[in-house]
């Protein structure tokens, strides 16, 4: 495959490509805001235009010339949803043609589609992973995923136990073999620049090419359920592709939840306004693997947000730049924990808006040893770790002359990481000999801003006091095997309005 950039002003975007095995040449034009506006072959096959709303939608696919999928969006101006479709409160698509109806829990994920295929049911870990399936036919999966995101094995039950259904194998965040335990083949694969699979090869030789265009539609349709358009997983029931956080509608350009990254909205990047756009609609140069923020493949460095007060650097994989190089292959663990330290920066923003100096709130915190104000004062020094990656802090280190903190403590190997592997239902871990760092999970950072707030001053207690959950809930008057987070709710009840 080779990969043409303009001579004159060569801005990283691709203006031609040819394939040199079937002799395809694709030429791309875009527009000021660097949109792609057409993609034709040079031969008869086909061509496309593409328009764009001021809310940056893709509102229309037109064919120009040959054989390719045409489609047209109408948006309302008010919202920005689609009048195709049903959506919820959140923006949560609930209904589409030709017929799909989709549920949602209180965290925007998909829990259930519906439609001429039956009904299939989705359960997804901590980190957003969809780690069960439950087809119409009643077949169910469990995926395992690992440590880099990577869908690692698929499970089926039959008569009550687990068996492999598929293995894939990965090499630097690239998807390389594929293996069905069914038939007992193992698959070579091929894929583009963007994370597309390209080229499948199985044991006995025959190679399967699958083509796409610039949205991901397929030039003929091939076997869903596998990796197919920009590392998403293509489900066989809904044609929907499983982007990690959302789903992605190949033939709308467009996905049907919006953006859960608050921070991947760019206030120097109009086009990332749109919480539901697709890859700032230039699908040749970009792609988005975790549907959570858009990058360019091209580039291969590091996505840099502002949010008006901070810099938040947010893990990305990219391609190998035209020009030869290395490949940054950034972790998917760096986006979840950029997405909590905007959410916990948002809870602290709400705790200096909505204090509540009542007397109830004053008596909580002299039952704690402390005050509002040396509280508040103690929100503002806190600084974020990720617990789930600090493998190289010792957890002991965290309470000095406090080993009997708990039975974790009394370990001298034991990491912060290893604490947060074990113990995934802890949301947060103050370190009470700096008094200044709080590790987090960053799959339970979520909830209002009221609830986070709570958990912040919970936070900030145990360092300005130094005092440990036990003792905590002993002098609010709870018992020690209730939820350390009742000090939190507690406080959230108590101090914020």
């Amino acid at each position: 495959m080779e990969y043409r950039y303009p001579t004159a002003q060569n801005n990283g975007q691709i203006n031609q490509q040819k394939d040199w095995i079937s002799g395809e040449e694709i030429t791309y034009q875009y527009d000021s805001l660097s949109r792609l506006i057409s993609a034709a072959t040079t031969g008869p096959e086909w061509g496309l235009s593409f328009a764009h709303d001021g809310f940056g939608n893709r509102t229309n696919q037109t064919v120009t010339k040959g054989s390719a999928p045409s489609y047209a969006l109408t948006i309302n101006p008010g919202n920005n949803h689609s009048t195709s479709f049903n959506q919820d409160n959140n923006g949560n698509v609930t209904w589409m043609p030709p017929g799909l109806t989709m549920t949602h829990d209180v965290e925007n994920r998909t829990m259930s589609a519906q439609g001429s295929f039956g009904t299939e049911r989705y359960g997804y870990d901590l980190s957003n992973h969809r780690v069960y399936r439950k087809k119409a036919d009643g077949t169910e999966e469990f995926t395992v995923w690992g440590a880099q995101g990577e869908r690692v094995e698929v499970f089926k039950i039959v008569s009550g136990q687990a068996q492999t259904q598929t293995t894939n194998i990965y090499f630097a965040g690239r998807l390389m073999r594929t293996k069905n335990h069914t038939t007992g083949w193992e698959t070579a694969l091929t894929t583009d620049r963007l994370g597309s699979v390209a080229v499948r090869v199985n044991p006995s030789g025959i190679n399967e090419k699958l083509r796409y265009y610039p949205y991901g539609e397929e030039y003929a349709a091939t076997t869903n359920d596998r990796d197919k358009y920009a590392t998403y997983l293509r489900d066989s029931s809904t044609g929907l592709d499983y982007a990690i956080n959302r789903y992605y509608g190949s033939n709308l350009a467009r996905f049907l939840s919006p953006d859960p990254l608050g921070g991947s909205a760019n206030l120097g990047n109009p086009q990332s306004w749109n919480r539901y756009g697709y890859a700032s609609n230039d699908p040749i140069n970009k792609s988005d693997p975790f549907g959570l923020l858009d990058i360019d493949v091209n580039s291969c460095r590091a996505e840099v947000i502002f949010d008006g007060e901070r810099i938040v650097v947010v893990g990305q994989r990219c391609e190998l730049t035209p020009g030869g190089g290395d490949a940054l292959f950034g972790n998917p663990e760096d986006t979840f924990f950029a997405r909590a330290l905007l959410q916990l920066e948002d809870a602290r923003s709400y705790i200096y808006s909505h204090l509540n100096n009542s007397e109830k709130c004053a008596e909580d915190l002299a039952k704690l040893g402390t005050n509002l104000d040396e509280l508040v004062s103690q929100v503002g020094e806190i600084v974020f770790g990720n617990g789930r990656t600090s493998f190289d802090v010792p957890y002991s280190s965290l309470f000095p002359g406090q080993a009997g903190a708990s039975q974790e403590a009394l370990n001298p190997g034991l990491s912060v990481g290893a604490f947060f592997a074990v113990r995934r239902g802890v949301r947060a871990l103050s370190d009470i000999n700096d008094k200044r760092t709080v590790y987090i999970n960053p799959a339970l950072i979520r909830g209002d801003n009221r609830k986070m707030g709570g958990l912040l001053l919970h936070e900030a207690v145990h360092q300005k006091t130094g005092k440990v959950d036990p003792d905590l809930q002993k002098a609010l008057g709870y018992s020690e095997k209730e939820a350390s987070e009742v000090v939190g709710l507690r406080l959230a009840k108590d101090c914020l309005k």
